[in-house]
């Protein structure tokens, strides 16, 4: 077998498993790209979720700040009125 003759077997080869390969390699790419595209979707849905579950936990926070205020509001009420009463 003749050098050319061997290049051509490489050359018919080499096309033969690019011809097989570049269609596989786009599909490839392609389910790269879209799942990219869900995992961007994915992140973007996690951050709304986030972000809402810190505003509920903010309202909670402030709903136990509110009760802990009454509590001390109550408390120093009731230490005004035992101050009021006379003393036996």
């Amino acid at each position: 077998m003749s050098a050319d003759e061997a290049a051509a077997i490489v050359t018919g080869i080499r096309g033969a498993v690019q011809d097989f390969l570049a269609p596989e390699i786009r599909e490839m790419r392609a389910d790269m790209r879209a799942n990219t595209q869900r995992l961007e979707d994915l992140r973007a849905e996690l951050r709304e979720w986030r972000s809402a579950t810190d505003r509920r936990f903010e309202r909670i926070e402030h709903q136990l700040d509110t009760y802990q205020d009454v509590q001390t509001l109550e408390e120093q009420m009731a230490e005004l009125r035992a101050r009021r009463q006379p003393s036996a």
